[in-house]
């Protein structure tokens, strides 16, 4: 009994020794770095990046430098390659693109343009461009829906739907804030091309035998033997003239009235 006791005493005076003799692990983080180091996060320490690659910007890896793009990475140290002449690494570092205009410094409103909607390199060179309509740039250079925008539902005899908005505000210590709200109605003026289009298909055949019913009872009245001779085709060629004057009056107005009345006078 008196050996078992002795025995456990021995053993927690070593563990407790041992717990007392192992070494400290200094406290490092990203900002004790060097600006030629990344702190590694499994040996808690920084370290230099090898051959030419630099820190990132968060300090946690290493990356490519500015005219070099990324082969292959192993862990924190990735594996670099020199872009031809004339060329620069894309965004992401992962190809060398050519630029159209020599560059590929976009301006801070807009953003490379390097691969077309299958994900394919463009053939032709890289070049900047702008966001379209309900995008903006992010910080990463790439354009990014706006969270704030919808789109608005079309529906026929020019009724716009647009849906519910809420606008949500949270805690701020500035005294004064700037909102604003933007809403944009596109009028499609398909429907009414369509249905001027199918009143002049009625309405022209109609006037053609109207001008020449009018053109025969005016050769009847007179006393005419033929119909067709060279006096009642120059009245058939009046009548349908004055006829389709009409015509295009009305269906014009008609077009008119009805943009004035069922568009102008609508309230949201």
């Amino acid at each position: 009994m008196i050996l078992k006791w002795l025995f456990t005493y021995f053993i927690c005076i070593s563990s407790i020794n041992s717990q007392f003799r192992s070494p400290n692990i200094a406290f490092i983080t990203p900002e004790n770095c060097t600006r030629l180091q990344y702190f590694n996060r499994i040996e808690l320490r920084c370290e230099t990046c090898p051959n030419s690659t630099v820190p990132s910007d968060d300090m946690l890896s290493c990356q490519c430098s500015e005219q070099q793009q990324e082969k292959s990475r192993s862990g924190f140290i990735p594996v670099c390659q020199d872009c031809p002449e004339g060329t620069s690494p894309s965004p992401d570092r992962s190809e060398c693109l050519s630029c159209r205009n020599e560059t590929c410094n976009c301006p801070p409103t807009m953003v490379l343009i390097y691969r077309d909607l299958a994900g394919h390199l463009l053939t032709n060179g890289a070049f900047c461009d702008s966001c379209a309509d309900g995008f903006f740039r992010n910080d990463d250079g790439e354009c990014e829906r706006c969270g704030s925008s919808c789109p608005g539902v079309r529906e026929r005899d020019g009724y716009i739907n647009p849906p519910y908005l809420t606008v949500e505000y949270d805690d701020t210590t500035d005294e004064i804030l700037e909102n604003s709200l933007e809403i944009i109605y596109h009028k499609d003026p398909s429907g009414y091309d369509q249905k001027l289009i199918i009143a002049l298909s009625i309405l022209i055949p109609v006037s053609l035998f109207w001008s020449a019913l009018c053109s025969y009872s005016w050769g009847r009245r007179q006393g005419k033997p033929s119909a067709v001779d060279a006096s009642s085709i120059l009245y058939f060629f009046v009548c349908e003239v004055s006829v389709l004057g009409d015509v295009f009056f009305a269906c014009l107005n008609n077009c008119w009235l009805g943009h004035i009345l069922l568009t102008k006078i609508k309230t949201y």
